[in-house]
């Protein structure tokens, strides 16, 4: 194999690998437009490996001719198409929101399950639209190229406007837009974010905040432009005529063409938008603490394992949970340091509201309070954010 696919297939593999605990911890706390970013980027990454592994050789045409894998993942390519800018566009309008605190609304639960509803729909349903539609269009079953894989042709006509370039543009627009908006009220409003941020209740700490800008505005520069690229060269061959008879007569065999490895171009800029993704995402305090946590997890595994071996577990399991219970009490009995008091009228007039703990570790909390006089405060309790799990 060349020295190019085998670069490719690597970056692939390790970009997939990198964004899995990246993708894990945002499940955790269902953030949905980054979920679903990181979902396509991911697949991205792993179908780019796979293809590059089958159907790199000179005989690649004597490989595997890509029956239902092919179908499968050829669907899913025209919704990750659209379906990453939707939620990227879903991201920025999120961070704007939260900006603007026009209202307290984060600070309502039913909100907060209406709005991951309400995110899902930006981010899923045009790219569910686009496969469910997509074979109106398509010319032939799939294509398969040398080193890219699997490929589809479709129909460039004005039913492919309607179900495709349209939205790709809309989507596009939207996000640059809101990226634009995000990045001007996040400087005007760059000495007050960190209460912001605190007094809306959105479960994201300053740092946390800025890092999901910078993925925002990361994604509008680079996939922005290269989707209005692609829409803008494949209008110089756009035919208005639309026969749905010559689109759907099939030839009943797969195609195999070499156009070299210059039609890997646009997977080769996801895997480095899934790099610096991760570089963005996955360098901060919550990420290496999910990094250490898999690795006690994996090393308890490991130490358990080898105590039942020699000695059996009636004692090291009860030894194991006492300390990991001794651990949480400990942690759960941090100082409380730099609070700070968001709070209306209507709270002082019923003596108790909520405000948040921004600790070192990007953790944040929430503490709830009974207020005696304006100035005597008694921390009733301490507990972990439920805002987190709606962190955006």
């Amino acid at each position: 194999m060349e020295a190019g696919p085998i670069i490719t297939a690597v970056f692939a593999l390790l970009s997939f690998i990198l964004l899995i605990p990246v993708f894990c911890w945002h499940f955790v706390r269902q953030n949905v437009p980054v979920i679903s970013l990181l979902f396509w980027m991911m697949y991205g990454s792993l179908t780019t490996f796979i293809n590059v592994l089958i159907w790199s050789g000179p005989d690649f045409d004597t490989k595997f001719n890509g029956e239902i894998y092919c179908d499968i993942t050829n669907n899913l390519e025209y919704g990750s198409n659209v379906g990453r800018i939707c939620a990227v566009a879903t991201l920025a309008l999120n961070l704007y929101i939260i900006l603007k605190a026009l209202n307290p609304l984060f600070l309502d639960e039913a909100y907060r399950k209406r709005k991951n509803w309400l995110n899902f729909a930006l981010c899923w349903v045009t790219p569910i639209f686009t496969m469910a539609t997509v074979y109106i269009i398509q010319t032939q079953r799939y294509v398969i190229l040398r080193y890219r894989g699997c490929a589809s042709a479709v129909s460039l006509s004005y039913p492919t406007v309607l179900i495709i370039f349209l939205w790709k543009l809309l989507w596009s627009a939207v996000s640059v837009v809101f990226a634009v908006l995000t990045l001007y009220k996040f400087y005007v409003t760059r000495r007050d974010v960190k209460n912001i941020l605190k007094c809306t209740n959105c479960g994201l700490s300053f740092k946390r905040f800025a890092r999901l800008v910078s993925v925002s505005v990361f994604c509008v520069i680079t996939l922005v432009p290269w989707t209005v690229y692609t829409v803008v060269i494949s209008t110089e061959h756009f035919n208005a005529h639309f026969d749905w008879e010559a689109v759907h007569n099939w030839p009943p065999y797969i195609l195999f063409t070499d156009f070299g490895f210059v039609a890997m171009y646009d997977k080769l800029i996801g895997i480095g938008v899934a790099l610096i993704t991760f570089l963005i995402f996955g360098v901060g305090s919550e990420a290496s603490m999910v990094y250490f946590k898999w690795f006690l997890f994996l090393f308890k595994w490991r130490k358990s394992s080898s105590t039942s071996y020699d000695s059996g577990v009636e004692n090291g399991g009860d030894n194991g949970e006492t300390d990991n219970d001794n651990h949480s009490h400990v942690m759960q009995q941090s100082q409380i340091s730099d609070m700070v008091y968001c709070t209306r009228l209507d709270d002082l007039e019923s003596n108790s509201f909520i405000f948040h703990e921004d600790n070192d570790d990007d953790e944040v909390r929430d503490h709830d309070i009974k207020l005696k006089t304006p100035t005597d405060v008694t921390v009733v309790s301490l507990q972990d954010s439920e805002s987190e799990k709606g962190g955006l």
